[in-house]
């Protein structure tokens, strides 16, 4: 009788993904680039870049965490980015870095559960 409920409760929750509900869109950022290091200034080139970054955490659990406290980690995400140059966004190296340095500050800040990963759904360089 109990699988039979289980089986029900699966179907239901199977019109959502169980990944879907780890993941978190944070919404867009912009990001002031520095230039790459020995590149000349750019005068009339603005050198914004727009990126949306989305968590993909371990746990339903971890991913309200982390939308309850959507402020800080946009914060902490706004912070990492700072330091980011030209290069850490066009190269496929430096947006793994990039991901790989915001994987390990989040999960520096969160106290249970862990982000698995970081996706850059959208990325506009200016």
């Amino acid at each position: 009788h109990s699988a039979e409920d289980h089986h029900s409760a699966h179907e239901s929750s199977s019109s959502t993904p169980q990944y879907k509900k780890n993941l978190i869109e944070l919404g867009s950022f912009q990001i002031e680039l520095k230039p790459a290091p020995g590149a000349p200034p750019t005068t009339q080139v603005s050198d914004i870049a727009t990126v949306d970054v989305v968590l993909l955490c371990e746990s339903p659990e971890t991913a309200a965490l982390i939308k309850h406290s959507l402020p800080k980690v946009r914060n902490l995400i706004i912070n990492a980015l700072i330091s980011v140059d030209r290069e850490d966004l066009m190269t496929l190296l430096g947006k793994k870095n990039l991901k790989n340095s915001l994987i390990k500050k989040l999960n520096a800040w969160l106290t249970k559960g862990q982000v698995e990963d970081v996706f850059f759904s959208k990325l506009l360089l200016n």
